[in-house]
């Protein structure tokens, strides 16, 4: 009887080994498929993050050269309004009969009634 509970004994021995090792197989298969998982979700995260920050660069810098241009913008239009402002003033003295006259004596030397033109000699003849 104790040769039949030993070979009982190895049998149920053998059994739980098979047993066991099925369960380390199947434990070490799914842990290579976990890893090769992980592997694969982090390769596709990081070229996703790749291409994300890269946009995300060019996009700021696009940004940084729009603002620039603004700036200029805003600069030439604040100067813009100083010339409207300037000509605005032209035009009111343009309507004014005496500054007309004034101008066209000063710029083309006109002369008025009665008046005499006497213009300044040329710096380079006295040179």
């Amino acid at each position: 009887m104790a040769i039949k509970n030993e070979r009982a004994r190895q049998k149920i021995r053998q059994s739980y080994m098979n047993h066991e090792q099925v369960k380390k197989k199947i434990y070490e298969r799914r842990r290579k498929l976990l890893i090769r998982r992980l592997t694969a979700f982090f390769a596709v995260a990081f070229v996703v993050l790749y291409f994300y920050s890269s946009a995300l660069i060019s996009q700021s810098e696009l940004l940084d050269g729009k603002r620039k241009e603004l700036e200029a913008a805003e600069k030439q239009y604040e100067q813009l309004k100083d010339r409207q402002a300037v000509l605005k003033d032209e035009i009111k003295k343009l309507q004014d009969e005496e500054y007309i006259g004034k101008f066209a004596r000063k710029e083309y030397f006109l002369s008025g009634e009665n008046e005499i033109i006497f213009a300044p000699p040329d710096e380079e003849e006295d040179e």
